[in-house]
């Protein structure tokens, strides 16, 4: 239930932002791009939504070779990358993608969740709507990449779609599944291997999960700490905190960790607002021990052996 309230959230202000654009391009005289996709039965297809990101003199030549690759093509839907390039105004890689409605009455929400790139667990959300026999050009943004894998060294990306049928009213999944998009196609994929340094501090190495402090940050707002989180098992690891200390003084608000899934790692980030640590007269610049309780377990499995559960305590 919350997911759909969510999904109806979002969708509204997809509509918004696309009435809006389309107030705005009547102002100025222009006409949607309508395009013939069958000309034997005269069906007319409407493209819609944002427009793809075109190369510019601030961009280099794309790496990428892909082009025009069908990612899934069912009765109902489809979902093609038109081609991936890189912005080198906001440093990201990106995607051209199509998402093509089949059907004749159903707006379609198409949602990804578990995003990986070359086996890494990275957070790049994409959330789009195609109406009824339309096509709804996007752009995917692939970010962030933690500052981990530069451009050229993206060579498998993998994500988890769900395809929604929306009827004004509700939400209804219709259809789920895992995708992989090869730039360089299937044959020349890389899985992504951390490097250790010199400086890292390993905080938790078992035969089920690994925790490493690979740096730490501060800005005006935040401390952060930047954590490389491997998952052994084949389960999907859930990691929760308990109380924390920053030089034996109690800090509110734990550290918070997301699901990470079966064999797979990722980068997080752990934050405690500069004003709730200056709060307990403690120098931020200059925080000597931090500590916390941290309980792995196998997602859904609470009552069962856990992977790690103990204080662990660090000079960052």
């Amino acid at each position: 239930m919350k997911k759909t309230s969510h999904l109806l959230i979002l969708l509204i202000l997809s509509i918004l932002l696309v009435a809006c654009s389309s107030s705005e391009s009547k102002r100025e005289d222009t006409k949607p791009e309508i395009t013939s996709e069958n000309s034997s039965d005269e069906k007319n297809t409407a493209v819609a939504s944002s427009n793809p990101v075109e190369e510019t003199s601030s961009q280099n030549e794309s790496p990428y070779p892909i082009k025009n690759y069908v990612v899934i093509d069912k009765d109902n839907y489809s979902i093609t990358v038109d081609s991936m390039g890189w912005d080198n105004v906001s440093n990201l890689a990106y995607l051209n993608i199509t998402l093509e409605n089949k059907s004749t009455d159903k707006t379609y929400v198409f949602n990804t969740e578990d995003s990986f790139i070359n086996g890494l667990q990275v957070h790049i959300p994409m959330f789009e709507s195609a109406q009824a026999g339309s096509k709804s050009q996007v752009v995917w943004y692939l970010d962030p990449l933690n500052e981990s894998i530069t451009v050229k060294d993206i060579t498998d990306i993998e994500a988890l779609i769900h395809v929604y049928e929306y009827d004004g009213k509700e939400s209804t999944e219709i259809d789920t599944e895992t995708i992989h998009i090869y730039p360089y196609g299937q044959d020349n994929t890389t899985t992504y291997v951390y490097e250790p340094k010199d400086t890292d501090k390993v905080l938790i190495d078992n035969d089920y999960c690994t925790i490493i402090l690979v740096g730490s940050d501060m800005n005006n707002v935040n401390y952060i700490l930047k954590l490389y989180i491997v998952n052994k098992t084949d389960e999907t690891m859930n990691i929760s905190t308990g109380e924390n200390y920053i030089d034996g003084k109690k800090i509110k608000n734990p550290p918070y960790f997301p699901l990470i899934k079966p064999q797979k790692s990722t980068f997080e980030t752990i934050e405690w607002s500069v004003s709730t640590i200056t709060d307990q007269d403690i120098d931020p610049s200059n925080i000597s021990n931090i500590s916390f309780f941290v309980d792995a377990y196998a997602n859904g499995h609470l009552n069962e052996e856990h992977f790690f559960k103990e204080t662990i305590s660090f000079t960052p």
